[in-house]
């Protein structure tokens, strides 16, 4: 029902890697974060076959907030709570690990 780029029923986040993008496809939508200078950018799409539809995107100063819309997307989305928690959490592993590599 949903793919991550790690295993989402891991017990720690020690396996976010410093990859340019944050990707999640799941319950129909499909997002894409990325950093853009000093902002944090969320995009989210409905994936309908080989293409996206209906595409929005934010920005964000802080990664606590990036993590906070990802959590608040996979849950709208039709995640479980402890799903959506699970993956604001990698997303916000991903900002520090993204953070960590570009020093």
């Amino acid at each position: 029902m949903y793919d991550s780029t790690i295993n989402p029923a891991a017990t720690t986040l020690d396996t976010a890697t410093a990859t340019p993008l944050f990707m999640w496809h799941g319950f129909g939508i499909v997002l894409i974060g990325e950093r853009e200078g000093d902002r944090w950018i969320l995009a989210r799409g409905w994936s309908r076959g080989d293409r996206l539809e209906a595409i929005r995107r934010w920005s964000f100063a802080q990664p606590m907030l990036f993590a906070a819309q990802v959590r608040r997307l996979v849950r709208e989305a039709g995640a479980n709570d402890s799903h959506a928690r699970d993956e604001g959490l990698r997303s916000l592993a991903w900002t520090e690990a993204l953070l960590q590599a570009q020093g």
